[in-house]
């Protein structure tokens, strides 16, 4: 329950201890007494007479907003609010402030509402809480204009009293955000008594992008030519040769035919070197064949399963909360072109007057080009997540909390694209001659060219799969970061639902649609791994940052990864394989690419933050080791790549590795040569296994991971081979090892 102001007995002014109110019923219950003077270690909050150009050093000049009066903090000073609902975007609180609630207008401890361990085991979640009049007696904090309600960050030494945090309702917006209650970020000695902490609305994930086809020349099958007069016979001059009409063009990729072009139209009657009778016109020539469709992009690849990862965003240095996104279809291949039409029939006619007259048949008409294959629908981005309290690297202790789930926005859908048709013309060839009128006989006319045959339609691109939904966690622990209960508090649990997963993108035929992503986690405790990222000391800059072309500072990149193009849509250019990372403000997609790639979205197969400029980043590369059906050779254990163009699978192999499918347990890109790398590039392979040890002299660079994705850490004799060690899991789900340079 939770107690309303009432007349108090034998409670002693200005002391800091508990005593008993009497209330409306028959229980009894401890209430906080008043725990500072008036004075200059106090500053006023009310919201109903405050004013902000006031001094907030006495009840009478309090200042009307929280942020007002954070401004006019110092280290030591308790924040007292007035009873009501708070919508304000705050700063971080200052080292050594306090914030308490539940105080009357007057600031009058004797008129205080208190939460307690009672009333928090009974309090029910819901946002109208804050809606909530003065005469309730409740403090409500909230904030519908940004992601999170509180932030505490180191040295620390702050302190949350008789409050309600209400995070924000993100569920209208579709980029993937996610909603925060209060987030303790490495400082030391935090102290939250008596609050009650509910998740808000995470945002709905970023849809993908269907990847429009190729504009102009698109690499489809040219038609075949159609039959036609090429010259004339040594017995009659006036009657032509009408070779066999062209096939149609076919595709290749590297060596192999993935769709086969139109056959030409066989050739009909070509009677010029002996003469014939005949009533009727000759006949028209037959169509060329139909050109193969293009094979179809294989499907995205489904989001991974864990429960994402924290990083910092640099642009503000807050935590932040990553997803998995869903993978990037595959391109369609373009169609083969249909075969040429055959030439109408020609003979040399005789007539009943011992006349002979040649007649012509027309050329017949070329077949049409083929399709352009369709592009890879991009992943759908993760839902954002909804987390009440995110302890990071820190302990937190507290007397009485209760924490309410709230809902993880839906993962984003993933898309497709078809390819473009074929050319479908079922126009005739040219039209024959005419013997004309001879010996009162006549006319009879030469056959018709045939049509060509239809080219064939381009491959559809695969769906991107759909991004996972968003988790709803009340309580995350982020590296070292704990919940410390005292003796007899109260700590409770309720409520909370994560978000569906996105849609995965549909692509005919069927078995080409994409997974949809996976339903978010929910859970009332959980730890959740970090991924290292240059953090800047309080009060400064992050060094070397990248400069973007409107003249801004960008992210470093994650740890481990070298700025490479200086702007979105320039080109990242190396040489050999790397693995690249592609975003800003620590959210960032991952392709292993050869010879450079494009810095933007659609090399990527995703945004991994909208509206925000990015760039790319280059991680350790690989180094050629075999071309396919090959050995990869090598002494010891390496982390093997095989295939190509940004598609890969990987093995953990020792003493060498065939250089094919069946070595790598399937092919990554049909069609396509592939090779085998060796990496990362310049690392040689440390500890057997993950949970191992590193062990070497002095002081080395370390890469941690496994399939092209790894973190680094600069360790000194030696270093633990797990994800502690390295302040995150760079590939969730996949034994990992450890590298050493």
């Amino acid at each position: 329950m939770i107690i309303t102001p009432s007349r108090q007995r034998n409670c002693p002014p200005r002391r800091n201890a508990f005593r008993l109110l009497r209330s409306a019923g028959p229980l009894a219950v401890a209430c906080l007494l008043y725990t500072s003077a008036w004075g200059a270690s106090t500053v006023y909050v009310a919201q109903s007479s405050g004013n902000d150009h006031n001094n907030g050093a006495t009840p009478a000049t309090a200042v009307k907003s929280i942020a007002q009066g954070l401004k006019l903090a110092a280290a030591g000073t308790e924040v007292q609010i007035a009873a009501g609902s708070y919508d304000e975007q705050l700063p971080a609180i200052p080292q050594g402030v306090t914030l308490s609630g539940g105080w009357d207008p007057s600031f009058d401890p004797n008129k205080r509402t208190l939460l307690t361990s009672q009333s928090l085991r009974t309090l029910k979640p819901g946002s109208a809480r804050c809606g909530l009049t003065e005469s309730a007696g409740l403090t409500c904090l909230t904030n519908s204009n940004g992601d999170r309600v509180i932030t505490l960050r180191r040295p620390g030494g702050q302190a949350l009293r008789q409050l309600v945090v209400v995070g924000p309702d993100l569920s209208s917006k579709k980029d993937g955000s996610s909603s925060f209650g209060v987030v303790v970020d490495g400082a030391a000695g935090v102290r939250i008594d008596y609050v009650s902490i509910e998740t808000g609305k995470g945002a709905v994930g970023v849809a993908g992008e269907d990847k429009l086809p190729p504009t102009g020349t698109c690499g489809g099958g040219a038609g075949g030519v159609g039959g036609r007069l090429v010259g004339s016979t040594p017995a009659t001059p006036n009657c032509g040769l009408f070779p066999p009409a062209g096939a149609g063009g076919s595709i290749t990729v590297n060596g192999v035919v993935v769709a086969q072009g139109g056959a030409g139209g066989p050739a009909g009657a070509t009677n010029c070197m002996t003469q014939i009778t005949t009533f009727n016109n000759l006949s028209n020539g037959q169509r060329g064949g139909n050109g193969q469709d293009g094979v179809q992009g294989h499907a995205g690849a489904a989001a991974p399963t864990d429960p994402g990862q924290f990083t910092y965003d640099p642009s503000g240095g807050d935590l932040i909360w990553v997803g998995n996104h869903g993978g990037r279809g595959g391109d369609g291949s373009a169609g083969a072109g249909g075969g040429g039409g055959a030439a109408g029939d020609t003979a040399d006619i005789y007539f009943w007057c011992v006349q002979y007259q040649p007649v012509l048949g027309g050329d017949g008409h070329p077949g049409g080009a083929g399709g352009c294959g369709g592009g890879g629908g991009s992943g759908g981005s993760s839902g954002g997540g909804a987390f009440a309290l995110v302890v990071a690297d820190t302990p937190v202790g507290s007397a009485g909390l209760v924490l309410f789930g709230g809902e993880g926005g839906e993962g984003g859908g993933g898309s497709g694209s078809d390819g473009t048709l074929g050319v479908h013309d079922d126009s005739w060839g040219g039209g024959g001659q005419s013997t004309g009128t001879i010996c009162s006989a006549g006319p009879i006319i030469g056959g018709t060219g045939g049509q060509g045959g239809y080219g064939g339609n381009g491959g559809g691109g695969g769906g991107g799969a759909g991004g996972n939904g968003g988790p709803s966690i009340q309580l995350v622990s982020v590296a070292k970061g704990a919940l410390t209960m005292d003796a007899d508090a109260t700590l409770r649990y309720a409520g909370g639902r994560s978000g569906t997963g996105g849609t995965g993108g549909k692509s005919e035929p069927a078995d080409k649609s994409a997974p949809a992503g996976n339903g978010g986690v929910s859970a009332e405790q959980l730890s959740v791994p970090f991924v290292a990222h240059p953090l800047a000391d309080p009060g400064g800059t992050e060094a070397s940052n990248p400069i973007s072309s409107s003249g801004t500072s960008m992210d470093n990149g994650p740890k481990g990864y070298a700025f490479c193009a200086a702007a979105e849509n320039g080109t990242c250019s190396f040489s050999g394989t790397r693995n690249v990372a592609y975003g800003a403000n620590g959210k960032f997609v991952f392709q292993t690419a050869t010879n450079g790639i494009a810095c933007n979205k659609d090399a990527f197969g995703s945004d991994p933050i909208v509206g925000t400029e990015k760039a790319c980043y280059m991680g350790a590369g690989y180094a050629f080791c075999a071309a396919e059906n090959g050995t990869c050779s090598f002494t010891g254990t390496e982390n093997v790549a095989y295939g190509a163009n940004g598609n890969f699978v990987f093995q953990t192999a020792t003493n060498g590795i065939a250089c094919n499918n069946a070595a790598f347990g399937g092919d990554p890109i049909f069609g396509t040569a592939k090779a085998c790398y060796i990496g990362p590039e310049g690392y040689a392979f440390c500890a057997a296994a993950e949970n191992g040890t590193c062990s070497f002299n002095g002081t080395k660079d370390v890469a941690y991971g496994a399939n092209g994705k790894f973190v680094f850490q600069t360790a000194t004799n030696g270093i633990a081979c797990n994800q502690g060690a390295f302040s995150g899991d760079p590939i969730f789900g996949v034994v990992k090892a450890c590298y050493l340079k």
